[in-house]
């Protein structure tokens, strides 16, 4: 929904985050391909292209498989082992923070890794 994008997006940028938010998968898809982002945060329920899809393609194209994608939903159920992380609404926003450092740090070892 768009207050939830806008209050997610505020709250990163008030971390120290540049967020850019996307209003249906077809829209998403585009700014991950575009914009190359550091991680995208996924909701399963999008309009045009629904969030399974959008995961399934940036896990499967080579320029986007290594950006880890944290899942945002209010489904109660395994996470899809695509994603590199999973948070089941309603969650609190130091949850999300916690996640979002998690992935950034786990990205960035592996990217010293992978240039050794």
């Amino acid at each position: 929904s768009e207050d939830l994008r806008e209050m997610f997006a505020y709250y990163l940028t008030r971390k120290g985050f540049r967020a850019s938010m996307a209003r249906n998968g077809t829209e998403g898809l585009e700014k991950a391909f575009g914009l190359m982002p550091d991680m995208v945060l996924l909701d399963l329920w999008l309009p045009e292209i629904g969030g399974w899809e959008v995961l399934h393609r940036l896990k499967s194209d080579a320029r986007t498989k290594h950006i880890p994608v944290l899942i945002l939903t209010g489904y109660t159920m395994a996470p899809p082992l695509e994603c590199d992380g999973f948070l089941t609404k309603p969650f609190q926003l130091a949850d999300l923070d916690a996640e979002i450092t998690h992935r950034l740090d786990a990205q960035a070892r592996s990217s010293l890794r992978r240039s050794d």
